[in-house]
């Protein structure tokens, strides 16, 4: 041990101690308290699942850096709070809790005040007046600190970068309805916050309000309208529980009329769900906003960014960034290169498009593009030239190399294509109608999606008696009569062709009606009219031209309606049409007439190829009978297609 020294040195002022050992020094009367800020909201006592959520932030490694985002009113500040009292024994130093008002009325919390008011939380004194000199403060105050520290709402990455601790040991979670992209950069890790799955959103509706098990279907279809948000989940079981409903039947039947949607979503006249969508859309710049409103109001399930470029009337790399800003608004959701406001923010979108006056402008541009997506997937389909639309056709480019890209891309876009032809039969483009009704009456054909094909038909032949062409006219209603023969509703099918020959001129279309004419009688097992229809299709006399394709279809309905009767040789002549000309989707249906096993497994493989559906689960039922040894994975396939497309009675006769 070392020398001890007791010495004095220096001036002293009043009275000194000198002592050998000095093991603590009390200054004043007590030990100075130092406050630990204990400032997390309460935590809600209906919290639900959220477990991946929670998963995600507790494997978290190192220093704990925390971004949580998500659309309005997805729960942020429920799961950041909630996961806060789940770890704050971790930070005995204290938890520090500020609203930065990102998406308040009265505008961001500014850094200073923020750090003003932590400073003053931990009895700092002359603090200073920046905004930069406080920040340093604040981080030599909470340097041996071990802190959680939660900033809701914020804004921007740039309002939160100067609210970091000193610490590492320090927990740091930021929410905010933006993405925040600037806080990876400073370490932060994303965490978005998902919708509720239909069954998580009917535990919490059924937990705050109860007594609606008795309802589940209803309960149901109130989780869908609610689109799975929690808050609005939260107001609809408000509502329910204080009786303003008599049941769930009644408040689903009010919610799902549009119009009266947010004004139902609403406690005691406050539009809570409203108001957080309108409060992200007032915080866009003027072509995010804009886009908002016509993409919002846009009468498709979702879209590619051509479409947007189109209905916004924008260049590419404007309208990319204009689809940029709304998703780092969380207002826009993209996947695989498809664009989609989910259900609730699309019907505040849409709600606000009804303002725009450029609405119905961009209604229309929406259809025009769809047309010309239409004719571009039909080049690579089907490439003969439609029978309306021809001069747009010409001057249009094939949409894909392969047929199976095309094929993709119209099955991606099934749905907006039917709302396509809604949206212009509602705003009275009969032309349109006819048009987009004729560039896509191929692959309804082939597809399987027989309700989808009998609507767009019907409107079409709507749409072309109020033209007053008799041509278009007609053509439509033969279209209208495939696609009744397709459901199986054969007296509208013969209607539908009788007003066709009336109207059409030309021999072709004239022995096409008839063809079709005695196809439907086929079905409807009147045999002996069917073929006299065939013979009266083949008396007419076509163009030379396309005398030798009539003759090959011809030949092919009345083998198929002659069956075990059939002249395999005539059948054989239109295979050899059909092959030579690449026709491969007509080659299959002779095959499965001939009904030779290789030739039906043939078909089986074209139809799919073709994209043929219907026709290859039919084909695979017949090789199911002729050849027994294999036929129970046949007939799996075939169930496979029908249940895909939602043919139940197929289905069941298959699974029979």
């Amino acid at each position: 041990m070392g020398e001890t020294r007791n010495e004095l040195t220096g001036d002293v002022l009043g009275a000194a101690v000198q002592a050998r050992d000095v093991n603590a020094i009390y200054l004043g009367g007590k030990p100075v308290e130092v406050r630990v800020p204990r400032m997390l909201p309460g935590d809600v006592a209906s919290f639900l699942n959220r477990f991946a959520e929670l998963e995600v932030l507790g494997k978290r490694q190192g220093p704990i850096r925390v971004a949580v985002t998500g659309a309005p009113g997805i729960g942020k500040t429920t799961l950041a709070v909630h996961w806060g009292h789940l770890i704050k024994e971790q930070f005995p130093d204290g938890q520090l809790f500020y609203r930065l008002n990102g998406s308040g009325d009265s505008g961001p919390a500014a850094p200073a005040d923020v750090l003003l008011f932590f400073l003053r939380q931990f009895d700092v004194e002359n603090i200073p007046d920046t905004e930069d000199e406080r920040a340093a403060l604040f981080r030599s105050v909470t340097a041996e600190l071990k802190l959680l520290i939660v900033l809701d709402d914020a804004v921007s990455a740039q309002q939160v970068k100067n609210l970091m601790p000193g610490s590492d040991n320090s927990a740091v979670v930021v929410t905010s309805r933006n993405r925040l992209d600037g806080l990876k950069l400073r370490g932060f890790s994303p965490l978005v916050v998902e919708r509720f799955s239909d069954e998580v959103a009917r535990e919490f509706v059924s937990l705050v309000a109860e007594d609606l098990a008795d309802e589940p279907e209803h309960l149901r279809a109130l989780t869908r309208l609610c689109d799975g948000l929690p808050l609005a989940l939260h107001v609809a079981a408000v509502r329910l529980s204080t009786g303003d409903y008599a049941s769930v039947a009644e408040y689903v039947s009010v919610l799902s009329d549009s119009r009266q949607l947010f004004k139902e979503l609403s406690i005691e006249e406050d539009r809570l769900v409203e108001a957080v969508f309108e409060v992200s859309y007032r915080e866009l710049a003027p072509q995010p906003a804009r886009a908002y409103r016509l993409l919002g109001g846009h009468f498709g399930s979702d879209f590619t960014l051509p479409l947007a470029r189109a209905v916004l009337e924008l260049s590419d790399v404007d309208t990319r960034r204009a689809l940029s800003a709304l998703g780092k608004s969380n207002l826009l959701g993209v996947a695989d290169g498809r664009y989609s406001f989910h259900g609730l923010i699309k019907q505040h979108a849409s709600a606000v498009a009804e303002r725009e006056s450029e609405r119905l402008g961009a209604l229309r541009r929406g259809v025009s593009w769809y047309l010309r997506r239409a004719l571009a997937l039909g080049k690579v389909i089907h490439p003969e030239r439609p029978m309306l639309a021809k001069e747009l056709w010409e001057s249009t480019e094939p949409a894909h190399e392969s047929r199976e890209d095309a094929l993709a891309e119209l099955a991606a876009e099934r749905l907006n294509f039917r709302a396509a032809i809604r949206t212009a039969s509602r705003l009275q483009e009969h032309r349109v109608v006819c048009e987009l009704t004729d560039a896509l009456a191929q692959w309804h054909y082939q597809s399987g999606f027989l309700e989808d094909r009998a609507e767009a038909h019907d409107r079409a032949a709507t749409a072309a008696e109020a033209l007053g062409d008799s041509g278009v006219a007609g053509h439509a209603y033969k279209l209208a009569g495939i696609a009744a023969e397709a459901v199986g509703d054969f007296p509208l099918a013969l209607q539908r062709f009788e007003d066709a020959f009336r109207l059409v001129s030309k021999s072709i279309d004239r022995q096409s009606v008839l063809e079709w004419t005695g196809i439907v009688l086929a079905q409807a097992e009147d045999f002996v009219a069917a073929l006299a229809k065939f013979r009266e299709a083949w008396d007419i006399d076509v163009p030379e031209e396309l005398r030798a394709r009539a003759e090959a279809l011809l030949r092919m309905h009345i083998g198929r309606t002659l069956g075990a009767d059939a002249d395999l040789a005539e059948l054989r002549k239109s295979l050899d049409y059909f092959v030579a000309h690449g026709e491969r989707g007509n080659a299959a249906r002779v095959l499965v007439l001939i009904a030779e096993p290789d030739g039906v497994e043939r078909a089986v493989a074209d139809f799919e190829a073709e994209g043929m559906p219907c026709q290859q689960a039919q084909a695979l039922e017949l090789l199911a009978r002729l050849r027994p040894e294999s036929a129970e994975r046949s007939l799996e396939r075939a169930a496979d297609i029908y249940r895909r497309l939602g043919l139940v009675n197929d289905l069941e006769r298959v699974l029979r």
